[in-house]
């Protein structure tokens, strides 16, 4: 019977060649499809996205494969889900170091290939375009231990490596409120600034129903007292450096976030702004935090969103896609932390079938400016226009169709042309201000969770049940004690003690 079904799979297939009509499917000769899951910020189209790389594929020569892609609009839980439940239908699989898929624990933990291994180095084959044009030491920064010894489990996108905390001001807003943006406080202080509440009050008292203050629970603490991301991935220690210059303290060490004095004093002031209705009590949800935030930005209904942005050279680009005038000033001096080349990062699935085609794949996403571009903008003709000075123009249907994490895709420093409403010279003056951030004396630190692995999953649970309200603004003095409580009973001490050890022989092996 086998044998028969085969036999007529053949003569099928050399029907459809013949012109002859042919009822069934499944006649691909070997073409391979490469599932790809990319960042979205919004609810981008997915055929006509596919349809254009494909074609482009064929245009190169690459026959032997085919892509389709998934969006993640939940920015991880789709790509989390793909290697948690080895799933052998996905191929390549976007991760970072900042969100709920964390690039280094999952490397660790053998859901990558490594794609420099001494004995199969995809990198100096299919890989080796992208290995050449990417700068090494973005290349260098995401070297992990895994499964197959210490290297390189990924592809690091090449976008805006250094770290900054600027907020995303609503200037015309703003202005109608009689506030003027050049005379206001724009540093790690504005919060406490008293024309800065005044202009929330201001805002409060002209539109009721809106909650013009945006935080983010996760980031608040860090982002507003001048530290680098948690590098426990728990969200509870705080990596302080200097807000003027952030290569000080010469010697790391991490604290309790709630330990910090200037996050008491933020956390503080947020209680007064949530209780005057200036934060939206869905932040103090997690599940509803993000659509939150999301929803206010995209509707323009906000005055300040106090997390990062993208700088100011991106100002140009939010500015026109919501309608309003868009100010992103520096809160304190750009720097470069530890997790500086893993904002985003596309790796292989170890549950995929086709390494040598996904490899294939992923070089060109870091390669070919049509892919690159597709990738990020849509379809050329539908959803963009080029211009004669090398920029291009989202049409009225890209706007609406495709929400791509535009930075987060591929080699966007390199490939992807400028938008119109940047400039032709974005891409240097993006450039420009990489180069001036400052490192950070933990540039070069990975914390390895191993010796404290069962105290660091009990945290998580106790982070997950209080830090949203308490990092939002909706605790208490109650609350925090009981939230304290509960982390010092499922071992915080020890946890803090294990990550101020691993960072003390950090600083003495890269001091000598």
């Amino acid at each position: 019977m086998k044998r028969f079904k085969g036999v007529l799979a053949v003569i099928l297939c050399a029907a459809m060649l013949a012109g002859l009509p042919a009822m069934l499917g499944g006649c691909s000769f070997g073409t391979k499809t490469i599932t790809v899951i990319l960042p979205d910020w919004g609810n981008s189209v997915v055929k006509p996205v596919e349809d254009a790389l494909n074609s482009r594929l064929k245009a190169l020569g690459y026959k032997n494969f085919q892509v389709a892609i998934i969006w993640d609009a939940a920015f991880g839980e789709r790509a989390k889900l793909a290697a948690d439940t080895a799933d052998t239908k996905v191929d390549i699989i976007m991760t970072n170091s900042w969100q709920k898929f964390k690039y280094d624990q999952y490397a660790a933990a053998g859901a990558f290939l490594r794609l420099d291994k001494p004995d199969k180095n995809w990198l100096a084959n299919e890989g080796k375009g992208m290995y050449d044009l990417i700068p090494k030491f973005l290349w260098d920064d995401i070297k992990v231990n895994g499964p197959d010894g210490y290297g390189i489990y990924g592809a690091p996108c090449y976008k805006d490596y250094a770290s900054w905390t600027n907020w995303d001001v609503n200037n015309t807003l703003l202005s109608e409120l009689g506030f003027n943006f050049d005379e206001m406080n724009w540093d790690y202080n504005a919060v406490f600034d008293p024309q800065f509440e005044a202009s929330l009050a201001a805002a409060k008292a002209k539109y009721p129903n809106m909650y013009p203050m945006i935080i983010e629970p996760m980031y608040a603490p860090f982002q507003m007292t001048n530290a680098d991301f948690d590098y426990t991935q728990v969200g509870l220690f705080h990596f302080a450096h200097d807000p003027v210059n952030p290569a000080l303290p010469e010697r790391p060490m991490a604290s309790f976030v709630y330990d910090v004095p200037e996050v008491q004093k933020l956390i503080a002031k947020f209680e007064e702004f949530y209780q005057k209705g200036y934060i939206d009590p869905r932040t103090t949800l997690k599940d509803e935090a993000g659509d939150a935030r999301l929803g206010a930005l995209n509707s323009a209904n906000y005055l300040y969103n106090c997390g990062n942005g993208g700088g100011p050279a991106d100002a140009a680009e939010v500015s026109a896609e919501r309608g309003i005038d868009v100010r992103e000033p520096y809160m304190t001096t750009r720097f470069v932390g530890a997790g500086c080349s893993k904002g985003a990062i596309f790796a292989i699935s170890i549950y995929s079938k086709n390494y040598k085609e996904a490899i294939q794949f992923l070089n060109l996403m870091n390669t070919d400016e049509v892919i690159a571009t597709t990738l990020a903008f849509g379809v050329e003709g539908v959803h963009f226009t080029r211009n004669a000075d090398g920029t291009l123009t989202r049409t009225e249907k890209g706007l609406q169709e495709i929400g791509a994490w535009v930075r987060g895709i591929g080699n966007y420093m390199d490939l992807v042309p400028a938008l119109d409403v940047n400039g032709p010279t974005f891409k240097e003056d993006f450039k420009a201000e990489n180069s001036l951030a400052i490192p950070t004396a933990y540039v070069g630190f990975t914390f390895d969770p191993t010796p404290v692995e069962t105290e660091i999953a009990a945290l998580k649970n106790v982070y997950a049940e209080y830090n949203y309200r308490i990092a939002s603004g909706a605790g208490n003095a109650a609350l925090m004690d009981e939230y304290r409580k509960k982390l010092n009973d499922n071992s915080l001490q020890k946890v803090l003690d294990e990550v101020n050890r691993q960072l003390d022989e950090f600083y003495k092996k890269k001091n000598g």
